[in-house]
Protein backbone atom coordinates (compact mmCIF):
# COMPACT_ATOMS: atom_id res chain seq x y z
CA UNK A 1 0.00 0.00 0.00
CA UNK A 2 2.82 2.42 0.94
CA UNK A 3 4.74 1.52 -2.26
CA UNK A 4 1.65 2.22 -4.38
CA UNK A 5 1.30 5.65 -2.77
CA UNK A 6 4.96 6.44 -3.47
CA UNK A 7 4.68 5.43 -7.15
CA UNK A 8 1.46 7.42 -7.58
CA UNK A 9 2.97 10.51 -5.93
CA UNK A 10 6.11 10.30 -8.07
CA UNK A 11 4.08 9.89 -11.27
CA UNK A 12 1.87 12.85 -10.27
CA UNK A 13 4.89 15.10 -9.68
CA UNK A 14 6.53 14.06 -12.95
CA UNK A 15 3.31 14.62 -14.89
CA UNK A 16 3.20 18.22 -13.66
CA UNK A 17 6.87 18.61 -14.50
CA UNK A 18 6.10 17.55 -18.10
CA UNK A 19 3.27 20.08 -18.34
CA UNK A 20 5.30 23.08 -17.15
CA UNK A 21 8.83 22.49 -18.44
CA UNK A 22 10.15 23.53 -21.84
CA UNK A 23 13.25 21.84 -23.25
CA UNK A 24 14.78 22.60 -26.67
CA UNK A 25 15.38 19.65 -28.98
CA UNK A 26 19.02 19.43 -30.02
CA UNK A 27 20.46 17.53 -32.96
CA UNK A 28 23.82 15.81 -32.85
CA UNK A 29 26.73 18.19 -32.20
CA UNK A 30 24.25 20.75 -30.88
CA UNK A 31 22.42 21.32 -34.17
CA UNK A 32 18.97 22.67 -33.38
CA UNK A 33 15.85 20.79 -34.46
CA UNK A 34 12.80 22.95 -33.91
CA UNK A 35 9.93 21.46 -31.94
CA UNK A 36 6.85 22.32 -29.92
CA UNK A 37 6.76 21.28 -26.26
CA UNK A 38 3.52 22.45 -24.76
CA UNK A 39 0.58 20.73 -26.44
CA UNK A 40 -0.36 18.08 -23.86
CA UNK A 41 -3.77 16.86 -24.95
CA UNK A 42 -4.03 13.66 -22.90
CA UNK A 43 -2.63 13.84 -19.39
CA UNK A 44 -3.90 10.35 -18.56
CA UNK A 45 -1.75 8.91 -21.36
CA UNK A 46 1.26 10.83 -20.00
CA UNK A 47 0.65 9.23 -16.60
CA UNK A 48 0.39 5.77 -18.19
CA UNK A 49 3.57 6.29 -20.16
CA UNK A 50 5.55 7.41 -17.11
CA UNK A 51 4.22 4.46 -15.13
CA UNK A 52 5.54 2.30 -17.95
CA UNK A 53 8.95 3.98 -17.56
CA UNK A 54 8.89 3.21 -13.85
CA UNK A 55 8.08 -0.43 -14.56
CA UNK A 56 10.66 -0.76 -17.36
CA UNK A 57 8.17 -2.51 -19.64
CA UNK A 58 10.19 -2.77 -22.85
CA UNK A 59 11.40 -6.26 -23.74
CA UNK A 60 15.10 -5.46 -23.25
CA UNK A 61 14.69 -2.45 -20.92
CA UNK A 62 14.91 -2.31 -17.16
CA UNK A 63 14.25 0.36 -14.54
CA UNK A 64 17.98 1.02 -14.21
CA UNK A 65 18.81 1.51 -17.88
CA UNK A 66 15.79 3.78 -18.36
CA UNK A 67 17.06 5.93 -15.49
CA UNK A 68 20.49 5.91 -17.13
CA UNK A 69 19.07 6.88 -20.54
CA UNK A 70 17.06 9.76 -19.10
CA UNK A 71 19.47 10.99 -16.42
CA UNK A 72 21.16 13.65 -18.62
CA UNK A 73 17.96 15.59 -19.27
CA UNK A 74 14.69 16.45 -17.60
CA UNK A 75 11.91 13.89 -17.94
CA UNK A 76 9.92 16.15 -20.24
CA UNK A 77 8.26 15.26 -23.52
CA UNK A 78 5.66 16.44 -25.97
CA UNK A 79 3.45 13.62 -27.15
CA UNK A 80 2.62 15.21 -30.53
CA UNK A 81 5.44 17.59 -31.38
CA UNK A 82 6.31 19.25 -34.67
CA UNK A 83 9.67 18.92 -36.43
CA UNK A 84 10.78 20.14 -39.86
CA UNK A 85 10.30 17.83 -42.80
CA UNK A 86 13.74 16.73 -43.90
CA UNK A 87 16.41 14.09 -44.26
CA UNK A 88 17.83 12.50 -41.10
CA UNK A 89 19.86 9.62 -39.82
CA UNK A 90 17.32 7.91 -37.53
CA UNK A 91 19.60 6.24 -35.00
CA UNK A 92 18.48 3.70 -32.42
CA UNK A 93 19.22 5.07 -28.96
CA UNK A 94 19.94 1.59 -27.60
CA UNK A 95 21.56 -0.13 -30.61
CA UNK A 96 23.40 2.95 -32.05
CA UNK A 97 22.52 1.76 -35.55
CA UNK A 98 20.66 3.63 -38.27
CA UNK A 99 17.22 2.85 -39.66
CA UNK A 100 17.57 1.66 -43.27
CA UNK A 101 14.59 1.70 -45.65
CA UNK A 102 14.85 -0.24 -48.90
CA UNK A 103 12.66 -3.23 -49.73
CA UNK A 104 12.37 -3.74 -45.97
CA UNK A 105 13.08 -1.79 -42.77
CA UNK A 106 16.14 -2.81 -40.80
CA UNK A 107 19.08 -1.47 -38.79
CA UNK A 108 22.51 -0.85 -40.29
CA UNK A 109 25.87 0.28 -38.95
CA UNK A 110 26.74 3.98 -39.21
CA UNK A 111 28.95 4.98 -42.16
CA UNK A 112 27.95 1.90 -44.12
CA UNK A 113 28.26 3.83 -47.38
CA UNK A 114 24.65 3.18 -48.36
CA UNK A 115 22.32 6.01 -49.36
CA UNK A 116 19.48 3.99 -47.87
CA UNK A 117 20.62 4.71 -44.30
CA UNK A 118 19.13 8.19 -44.68
CA UNK A 119 15.43 8.55 -43.96
CA UNK A 120 13.09 11.33 -44.97
CA UNK A 121 10.51 12.42 -42.40
CA UNK A 122 7.65 14.13 -44.21
CA UNK A 123 5.01 16.22 -42.50
CA UNK A 124 1.44 15.26 -43.44
CA UNK A 125 -0.07 18.11 -41.39
CA UNK A 126 -1.89 17.97 -38.02
CA UNK A 127 1.31 16.82 -36.23
CA UNK A 128 1.31 13.65 -38.36
CA UNK A 129 4.33 12.29 -40.25
CA UNK A 130 5.40 9.62 -42.69
CA UNK A 131 8.86 8.04 -42.70
CA UNK A 132 10.20 7.15 -46.13
CA UNK A 133 13.34 6.50 -48.11
CA UNK A 134 14.52 9.78 -49.71
CA UNK A 135 15.26 7.80 -52.89
CA UNK A 136 12.26 5.51 -53.08
CA UNK A 137 8.55 6.10 -52.69
CA UNK A 138 8.55 3.51 -49.88
CA UNK A 139 7.08 4.27 -46.47
CA UNK A 140 7.58 2.63 -43.08
CA UNK A 141 4.41 0.68 -42.28
CA UNK A 142 3.12 -0.76 -39.01
CA UNK A 143 1.12 -3.90 -39.96
CA UNK A 144 -0.78 -4.59 -36.72
CA UNK A 145 -1.44 -3.46 -33.19
CA UNK A 146 0.48 -4.94 -30.28
CA UNK A 147 4.04 -5.93 -29.45
CA UNK A 148 6.87 -7.28 -31.65
CA UNK A 149 5.12 -6.63 -34.99
CA UNK A 150 7.84 -6.48 -37.63
CA UNK A 151 7.39 -3.29 -39.64
CA UNK A 152 7.57 -3.33 -43.43
CA UNK A 153 7.09 -0.86 -46.29
CA UNK A 154 4.27 0.40 -48.46
CA UNK A 155 4.35 2.61 -51.58
CA UNK A 156 1.90 5.16 -50.20
CA UNK A 157 1.24 6.98 -46.94
CA UNK A 158 -2.05 5.83 -45.39
CA UNK A 159 -3.07 5.45 -41.75
CA UNK A 160 -0.73 2.45 -41.21
CA UNK A 161 2.16 4.58 -42.51
CA UNK A 162 1.34 7.64 -40.38
CA UNK A 163 3.06 8.46 -37.07
CA UNK A 164 2.93 10.93 -34.23
CA UNK A 165 6.35 11.97 -32.96
CA UNK A 166 7.02 12.21 -29.24
CA UNK A 167 9.88 14.67 -28.63
CA UNK A 168 12.29 14.58 -25.70
CA UNK A 169 15.32 16.81 -25.25
CA UNK A 170 18.59 16.50 -27.23
CA UNK A 171 17.01 15.31 -30.50
CA UNK A 172 15.54 12.14 -28.97
CA UNK A 173 12.14 11.03 -30.25
CA UNK A 174 9.71 8.11 -30.29
CA UNK A 175 7.45 7.22 -33.23
CA UNK A 176 3.88 6.25 -32.38
CA UNK A 177 1.62 4.64 -34.99
CA UNK A 178 -1.45 6.77 -35.63
CA UNK A 179 -3.58 3.74 -36.48
CA UNK A 180 -2.48 1.23 -33.84
CA UNK A 181 -0.90 3.29 -31.05
CA UNK A 182 2.26 1.16 -30.77
CA UNK A 183 5.83 2.47 -31.03
CA UNK A 184 8.69 1.72 -33.41
CA UNK A 185 11.31 -0.36 -31.63
CA UNK A 186 14.90 -1.40 -32.38
CA UNK A 187 15.11 -5.19 -32.15
CA UNK A 188 18.33 -7.03 -31.23
CA UNK A 189 18.24 -8.90 -34.55
CA UNK A 190 18.67 -5.65 -36.56
CA UNK A 191 15.03 -5.45 -37.49
CA UNK A 192 12.53 -2.76 -36.57
CA UNK A 193 9.36 -3.88 -34.84
CA UNK A 194 6.85 -2.44 -32.36
CA UNK A 195 6.12 -2.18 -28.67
CA UNK A 196 3.10 -0.83 -26.81
CA UNK A 197 4.95 1.75 -24.65
CA UNK A 198 8.32 3.44 -24.93
CA UNK A 199 11.56 2.64 -23.15
CA UNK A 200 15.18 2.66 -24.33
CA UNK A 201 14.57 0.45 -27.37
CA UNK A 202 11.78 2.74 -28.58
CA UNK A 203 13.91 5.91 -28.43
CA UNK A 204 15.62 7.27 -31.56
CA UNK A 205 18.13 10.05 -32.23
CA UNK A 206 17.43 12.41 -35.13
CA UNK A 207 20.78 13.39 -36.66
CA UNK A 208 21.09 15.94 -39.45
CA UNK A 209 24.87 16.24 -39.56
CA UNK A 210 26.46 14.36 -42.47
CA UNK A 211 23.26 13.31 -44.25
CA UNK A 212 23.75 12.35 -47.88
CA UNK A 213 23.30 14.94 -50.59
CA UNK A 214 21.18 15.64 -52.51
CA UNK A 215 17.93 15.14 -50.65
CA UNK A 216 14.33 16.20 -51.30
CA UNK A 217 13.83 19.94 -51.51
CA UNK A 218 11.31 21.75 -49.27
CA UNK A 219 7.69 21.43 -50.32
CA UNK A 220 5.90 24.59 -51.44
CA UNK A 221 2.21 25.22 -52.03
CA UNK A 222 0.81 27.25 -54.93
CA UNK A 223 -2.19 28.16 -56.97
CA UNK A 224 -1.25 26.96 -60.47
CA UNK A 225 -2.78 29.25 -63.10
CA UNK A 226 -3.27 28.35 -66.77
CA UNK A 227 -3.07 30.63 -69.83
CA UNK A 228 -6.87 31.03 -69.54
CA UNK A 229 -6.50 32.42 -66.01
CA UNK A 230 -8.08 29.25 -64.58
CA UNK A 231 -6.49 27.24 -61.74
CA UNK A 232 -5.72 23.54 -61.38
CA UNK A 233 -8.36 21.99 -59.10
CA UNK A 234 -8.32 18.63 -57.35
CA UNK A 235 -11.23 17.22 -55.33
CA UNK A 236 -11.36 14.27 -52.94
CA UNK A 237 -12.62 11.83 -55.60
CA UNK A 238 -9.62 11.97 -57.94
CA UNK A 239 -11.16 14.51 -60.30
CA UNK A 240 -8.84 17.17 -61.75
CA UNK A 241 -9.94 20.16 -63.82
CA UNK A 242 -9.41 23.92 -64.16
CA UNK A 243 -11.50 26.38 -62.16
CA UNK A 244 -12.00 30.12 -62.57
CA UNK A 245 -11.59 30.82 -58.83
CA UNK A 246 -8.73 29.93 -56.48
CA UNK A 247 -9.98 28.44 -53.21
CA UNK A 248 -8.97 25.48 -51.04
CA UNK A 249 -9.33 22.77 -53.72
CA UNK A 250 -6.96 24.75 -55.94
CA UNK A 251 -4.12 24.72 -53.39
CA UNK A 252 -1.45 22.42 -54.86
CA UNK A 253 1.76 21.35 -53.11
CA UNK A 254 4.76 20.63 -55.32
CA UNK A 255 6.78 17.75 -53.83
CA UNK A 256 10.41 17.27 -54.79
CA UNK A 257 11.31 13.62 -55.44
CA UNK A 258 14.76 12.09 -55.74
CA UNK A 259 15.92 9.73 -58.48
CA UNK A 260 18.54 7.07 -57.70
CA UNK A 261 19.51 5.55 -61.05
CA UNK A 262 23.00 4.42 -60.01
CA UNK A 263 25.61 4.97 -57.27
CA UNK A 264 27.38 7.73 -59.23
CA UNK A 265 26.82 10.95 -57.19
CA UNK A 266 26.59 12.96 -60.43
CA UNK A 267 23.46 10.99 -61.36
CA UNK A 268 21.73 11.40 -58.01
CA UNK A 269 19.22 14.22 -58.47
CA UNK A 270 16.11 15.55 -56.78
CA UNK A 271 14.65 17.46 -59.72
CA UNK A 272 11.52 15.42 -60.45
CA UNK A 273 8.21 16.39 -58.89
CA UNK A 274 4.73 15.30 -57.86
CA UNK A 275 1.74 17.65 -57.66
CA UNK A 276 -0.18 16.94 -54.45
CA UNK A 277 -3.45 18.33 -53.14
CA UNK A 278 -2.78 20.60 -50.18
CA UNK A 279 -6.40 20.11 -49.06
CA UNK A 280 -7.03 16.38 -49.55
CA UNK A 281 -3.76 14.91 -48.30
CA UNK A 282 -2.17 12.11 -50.30
CA UNK A 283 -3.78 12.79 -53.67
CA UNK A 284 -1.65 13.47 -56.75
CA UNK A 285 -2.16 14.85 -60.26
CA UNK A 286 -1.90 11.92 -62.68
CA UNK A 287 -1.12 11.68 -66.38
CA UNK A 288 -3.18 8.56 -67.16
CA UNK A 289 -1.22 7.19 -70.11
CA UNK A 290 0.64 7.36 -73.37
CA UNK A 291 -0.50 9.74 -76.09
CA UNK A 292 -1.98 13.22 -76.40
CA UNK A 293 -5.53 14.16 -75.45
CA UNK A 294 -5.67 12.21 -72.19
CA UNK A 295 -7.91 13.74 -69.52
CA UNK A 296 -5.81 14.34 -66.40
CA UNK A 297 -7.05 12.83 -63.14
CA UNK A 298 -5.57 11.99 -59.71
CA UNK A 299 -4.22 9.06 -57.70
CA UNK A 300 -3.60 8.49 -53.98
CA UNK A 301 0.07 7.55 -54.37
CA UNK A 302 3.05 8.42 -56.56
CA UNK A 303 3.76 6.12 -59.50
CA UNK A 304 4.94 6.69 -63.07
CA UNK A 305 1.89 8.74 -64.01
CA UNK A 306 2.42 11.12 -61.10
CA UNK A 307 6.10 11.98 -61.73
CA UNK A 308 6.82 15.17 -63.68
CA UNK A 309 9.84 17.11 -64.82
CA UNK A 310 9.18 20.79 -64.10
CA UNK A 311 10.71 23.09 -66.71
CA UNK A 312 11.13 26.74 -65.69
CA UNK A 313 10.89 28.99 -68.74
CA UNK A 314 12.56 32.32 -69.47
CA UNK A 315 9.25 34.13 -68.88
CA UNK A 316 9.06 32.78 -65.32
CA UNK A 317 6.31 30.29 -66.08
CA UNK A 318 6.65 26.50 -65.79
CA UNK A 319 5.74 23.40 -67.78
CA UNK A 320 5.04 19.93 -66.39
CA UNK A 321 6.42 17.13 -68.54
CA UNK A 322 5.52 13.58 -67.49
CA UNK A 323 8.71 11.56 -67.14
CA UNK A 324 7.30 8.27 -68.39
CA UNK A 325 4.78 9.30 -71.07
CA UNK A 326 6.71 12.35 -72.38
CA UNK A 327 3.50 14.38 -72.60
CA UNK A 328 2.84 17.84 -71.14
CA UNK A 329 0.01 19.04 -68.94
CA UNK A 330 -2.14 21.22 -71.19
CA UNK A 331 -5.03 23.63 -70.69
CA UNK A 332 -7.50 22.70 -73.42
CA UNK A 333 -7.81 25.55 -75.92
CA UNK A 334 -11.60 25.24 -76.36
CA UNK A 335 -12.77 24.02 -72.95
CA UNK A 336 -11.18 26.29 -70.33
CA UNK A 337 -12.14 23.91 -67.51
CA UNK A 338 -10.39 20.87 -69.00
CA UNK A 339 -6.82 19.83 -68.15
CA UNK A 340 -5.48 17.27 -70.61
CA UNK A 341 -2.16 16.22 -72.19
CA UNK A 342 -0.34 17.12 -75.38
CA UNK A 343 2.75 16.03 -77.28
CA UNK A 344 5.25 18.72 -78.20
CA UNK A 345 8.95 19.20 -78.61
CA UNK A 346 10.87 20.31 -75.56
CA UNK A 347 11.81 23.57 -77.31
CA UNK A 348 8.44 24.21 -78.99
CA UNK A 349 6.54 26.99 -77.26
CA UNK A 350 2.84 26.45 -76.52
CA UNK A 351 1.17 28.96 -74.20
CA UNK A 352 -1.41 26.36 -73.10
CA UNK A 353 1.28 24.16 -71.54
CA UNK A 354 2.62 27.12 -69.56
CA UNK A 355 1.47 27.68 -65.98
CA UNK A 356 2.09 30.45 -63.44
CA UNK A 357 2.97 29.46 -59.87
CA UNK A 358 1.33 31.76 -57.32
CA UNK A 359 2.58 31.10 -53.76
CA UNK A 360 -0.18 30.44 -51.23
Amino acid sequence: MILNRVVFSLAFIMQHTFTNALVPIQGKEGEMIEGSHHNHQDSNHSMDTMTSYLRGDSKYSTMSNIRSEMSDRNLVFDEKCNIPSGTYFIQSRSRLKYMKISSKVELTKPNSGSLYDNSYIRSLGNSEYAIQSPWLEKYVRVPKSGKYRTVNTQKYAGSSETFYITCFGDGVVAFKSKRYGNYLRADEEDKVDTYTSFGTNELWNLITEGVHSPSPKPENTYYIKSAHGYYIYMNNKNKVKLMKHNKSYERITIRSLCDYPDPNPDNQKCDIYALKSATHGERYVRDPGKGAGQTVNAQTYVGDGEIFIMNTLSNGKVEFHNRKWHTFLHANEKDKSKLDTINKGATTRDEYTEFTLIPV
